[in-house]
């Protein structure tokens, strides 16, 4: 008898059977309607969640409300983004003695969770530079929990869903939190400019309740136990892990093109600040910028991960150049131009340069797991992590930049930078 995992399943997949257990266990490929189904369930849940307490849009808001000082809110999307990827290589190592590696990405989707529960109570401390202190704290132990989750979840995807299927369920749950993302972006909109730190607080809360419905989903995963040989301890391990980017010329190429394509990211905070400038702020402008990303998450999310399923490199070279494109065409425009109907077209460049963003995420996430086998999967994925956590640490440089140059110039380096990491994804091996 089938049940509702299993329709679900059959609905969203029209792989032929004889690619139905490529790369997994046939124990794995039992059970993979019901791992695909709690999988793709729980990241819809945590990109819920990571929309409602943005470090990019939400967080900046809130700490801006409270009038927390800008060296504050300037730290916000290092911390977040670094501190999630740097210690990756000693979570891995950590992870690969455990047989059942679910159970680590429970306990970081817990903290998350929690962390997200905790900010709010950051306000009732006195003075907003201690409010923003603490949250900037709490921020910083949600991005080492989120490291948890990264490795662990990679590892628990390519032991229970099979080759193949990856990318569609990256690109479904993508596309379904673009359509929540659409929904919140609108009911902002439709506020007519009222908001309040009441509406704050409460999206940092049902950021929390989401990130713990997350952890209970992908609790039940029913996950086969893997290898646990190999290395004598952690450090060893990860010290082991590291020497992948001497030996293996594969990883070491991905590497290199993942640390270009992070401009596809930091392009869109730039955009942002132009969108922002152009259109004098407010919730008007927060709404945009959401329904922005929401709507290139529902109109991208699938399509990007069904074609990374075939070629992952090229939708990392087609990310690396639509950005390039869009940020091209940003600095040849006149600013009259891009200020025109409130905005309108520096808006329509969020979105573009927010497909590119989607598939550099979906494109690097399937060809990392692609690329590895079930042994060095883990070791794979935090290696590049933890490099590139620390390059993610380097822009906060982009902020001393503009600050001196101007925000075009930055858009301009920005620009450079993913036409090289488009030419470096071309020449990756295919997987």
């Amino acid at each position: 008898m089938t049940g509702p995992a299993d329709n679900l399943f059959e609905l969203l997949s029209d792989e032929e059977n004889a690619r139905a257990c490529r790369d997994i266990s046939e124990d794995a490929c039992k059970d993979q309607p019901q791992s695909f189904t709690l999988q793709l369930l729980a990241q819809i849940a945590s990109k819920c969640a990571d929309t409602l307490g943005s470090s990019r849009v939400v967080l900046p808001w809130l700490l801006s409300s409270i009038a927390a000082p800008a060296f504050f809110i300037a730290w916000l999307v290092p911390i977040r983004e670094s501190l999630s990827l740097i210690p990756q290589l000693a979570i891995a190592a950590n992870l690969r003695k455990r047989p059942i590696r679910k159970r680590v990405y429970v306990l970081g989707a817990t903290l998350q969770g929690l962390c997200m529960l905790a900010m709010p109570l950051s306000l009732l401390l006195p003075g907003p530079s201690l409010s923003a202190t603490a949250m900037l704290a709490a921020l910083a132990v949600f991005s080492m929990a989120r490291g948890l989750c990264s490795v662990a979840s990679k590892d628990v995807l390519g032991k229970t869903v099979a080759k193949g299927r990856r990318g569609r369920l990256a690109g479904l749950a993508s596309s379904a939190a673009g359509i929540f993302t659409l929904g919140f972006g609108c009911f902002l909109l439709l506020s007519n400019g009222k908001t309040s730190l009441t509406l704050l607080i409460a999206m940092l809360c049902v950021a929390g309740i989401l990130w713990l419905v997350a952890a209970l989903l992908f609790s039940r995963v029913p996950e086969q136990p893997g290898a646990t040989d190999g290395g004598a301890s952690a450090l060893n391990n990860a010290l082991q892990s590291a020497q992948l980017l001497k030996t293996d010329a594969a990883l070491r190429a991905f590497v290199l093109a993942r640390m270009c394509l992070v401009s596809t990211a930091y392009a869109i905070p730039f955009l942002v600040v132009m969108v922002f400038a152009n259109t004098d702020g407010g919730v008007r402008a927060l709404a945009c910028v959401i329904v922005a990303e929401g709507l290139a998450a529902l109109t991208s999310g699938l399509v990007w991960g069904i074609y990374a399923d075939r070629a992952a490199h090229q939708v990392m070279m087609i990310a690396g150049l639509l950005t390039a494109i869009t940020l091209g065409v940003v600095l040849v425009t006149p600013a009259d131009v891009m200020a025109a109907a409130e905005g309108l077209a520096g808006a329509i460049a969020l979105y573009i340069a927010a497909i590119a963003h989607q598939g550099t995420r979906l494109g690097r996430k399937t060809y990392v797991v692609d690329l590895a086998t079930a042994d060095n999967r883990a070791a794979y994925v935090a290696i590049s992590n933890s490099v590139i956590g620390v390059f993610v640490f380097l822009g906060g440089s982009l902020g001393w930049m503009a600050q001196h140059f101007g925000n075009d110039v930055v858009l301009g380096v920005l620009m450079v930078i993913a036409l090289l990491g488009a030419a470096l994804s071309w020449r990756l091996k295919p997987v």
